[in-house]
């Protein structure tokens, strides 16, 4: 399941992964929120993997691709998830150059959103 949380407003767009994440999922938030990107100015995305399981076969090949589309406007990006997820980290990081990655412990949840929407441009 991919849910788009009521965090997603402005340039903020904020997502909730759990369980097995298909193909189809993948598509489905590719179309909500491609539109909410936009070239012209500075985006943050927050990933919640908190909940996550993983990805069925071929899901990770196709959020790869739309990051691909759409990695230019994204300067910094917050993951939530345990350490078992670091190896995704840096996948996210390699599609998404142009963005800072960092990846928080579920426990910070609220200083992963801080430092996601801190309006200077430090990535401490």
């Amino acid at each position: 399941m991919i849910e788009v949380l009521p965090l997603t407003k402005d340039r903020v767009i904020a997502l909730k992964m759990a369980n097995m994440i298909s193909e189809a999922e993948i598509d489905h938030c590719a179309e909500a929120i491609g539109p909410l990107l936009d070239d012209e100015r500075r985006d943050f995305i927050l990933l919640d993997w908190s909940e996550l399981e993983g990805w069925e076969a071929g899901a990770k090949s196709v959020g790869t691709q739309f990051g691909m589309k759409s990695w230019a406007s994204v300067v910094r990006i917050a993951i939530v998830a345990e350490p078992k997820w670091e190896d995704e980290q840096a996948r996210i990081a390699d599609v998404f150059r142009a963005a800072t990655v960092r990846r928080f412990p579920p426990s910070q949840r609220d200083k992963a959103i801080a430092w996601l929407t801190a309006e200077d441009t430090a990535t401490a």
